[in-house]
Parts: structure tokens; C-alpha cells; sequence
């Protein structure tokens, strides 16, 4: 769960092993809920009267906010034949609805119009968890605003390095994320060729690949 920058508790739900949830408008299960402080529904929830804010999610793992941009990053852990993805969470559309991520339908980019694409997916299990958006003063400038999350199985601190300031309105038809091997799978650990140099922080505490 993470205070977001609007002020509201957002917490992510696995399906509780029933994948039906993801898509159930019913259900708080495979979900990114949103509330109040005091644990009421927000008035301009996608749905009136319920803190669903985003669907569509089959183990969500981390959860983290770019405090200065306001955007909302979120893991979602697949299974073997589910692909593993980190995501940009968009804001409500005011539609009605909530953003819709896929599962028990889709999972991982190319999901057809009326779906959010992840920023990236993973075929083989890696178990993504703990995320955060870098925003601090440790690392070098160049690395404001990117994404880092771990990855619990093999070890390694995987960079989605972000190119746009405010990208909780990204839709998935346009390159705003930078990819270091330009091939979509999301590994992108210390192969960054956009650096100077190598990712030290990155090799200091992972073994990046």
C-alpha cells in the first residue's frame, strides 16, 4: 500500500487464487483499491461507491508513488504461461469504469485497445516485488524519475528509465519508456547504454544482468 501524491491510501489485491477476479467489478480482489484516509470511498472513484480504482491484476507485489509527479507504479507477479509485468498506473478516465490491466484475460504488452499495457513484461517467472521510483540524491541526475524494482527469485534490481515527467496518463501506444536492449523483456539491470558509465549503485548492491 502507498499514500499517493492526491492524498489517498492505494492498496494492491492479488485474485486470492480465482482469476475471474481480476475482472469482477464486484470483488476488491486483483485490483488496485483507492480510499479515503479514514478508509471511505473516495467521491470521484471510477465507480460510485466503491474503492476499485484499477482492475485487471493477478498478484500484485509492489506499490510506490513518484512524489514528484504523482505517478503510481505497481508489480504484478504472473505464474508459468502468465507474464510478469511492471506497471504505470493510469489516472481514472472518468468513464465510469476502472483502467482495465488485463488479467484474467491478457497479460504483458500488445493488449488490444481498452487495455493498459505494462511498462514491462517478463515471459520467465522472476517474481517482481518491491518497486520504487528514484526521486532521491544518492544516485546521478541522469537516474530522476526512473523505475527500479527487485526481482525475488534470481536476486537482480532491474531500471525501467523513464523518459517522460508525467506519465500517469501513458497508454501504451507510445515509446515513453526507455528499454537498454530494445527488446521488451524488461532485463534491463546495468546494461545502460543512455549512461556515462556503468550503473555503479546498481552493481554495488545486485547482481545486475
Amino acid at each position: 500500500m502507498a499514500f499517493g501524491a492526491d492524498g489517498k491510501l492505494y492498496v494492491t489485491t492479488g485474485d486470492l487464487e480465482a482469476s475471474a477476479n481480476g475482472q469482477n467489478n464486484s470483488s476488491m480482489a486483483g485490483k488496485l483499491l483507492r480510499m479515503n484516509d479514514d478508509g471511505s470511498v473516495p467521491s470521484d472513484n471510477p465507480i460510485a461507491g466503491s474503492r476499485v480504482y484499477a482492475k485487471g491484476f493477478r498478484d500484485g507485489g509492489g506499490l510506490a508513488v513518484n512524489t514528484r509527479v504523482g505517478t503510481l507504479y505497481q508489480t504484478d507477479v504472473g505464474t508459468t504461461g502468465v507474464k510478469e509485468e511492471c506497471n504505470a498506473i493510469p489516472d481514472a478516465d472518468g468513464d465510469g469504469t476502472p483502467n482495465n490491466h488485463g488479467w484474467d484475460l491478457y497479460s504483458g504488452k500488445g493488449m488490444p485497445a481498452g487495455y493498459v499495457n505494462p511498462l514491462t513484461d517478463h515471459t520467465t517467472l522472476v517474481t517482481p516485488t518491491a518497486v520504487i521510483p528514484y526521486t532521491g540524491s544518492t544516485f546521478p541526475p541522469a537516474f530522476q524519475g526512473d523505475v527500479f524494482y527487485a526481482h525475488q527469485i534470481d536476486g537482480t534490481i532491474q531500471e525501467v528509465g523513464v523518459q517522460g515527467a508525467r506519465l500517469a496518463d501513458y497508454d501504451g501506444t507510445t515509446t515513453s519508456f526507455y528499454d537498454p536492449r530494445n527488446d521488451g523483456d524488461g532485463h534491463g539491470g546495468c546494461e545502460l547504454p543512455r549512461r556515462s558509465g556503468p550503473m555503479q549503485p546498481c552493481q554495488a548492491t545486485a547482481t545486475c544482468t
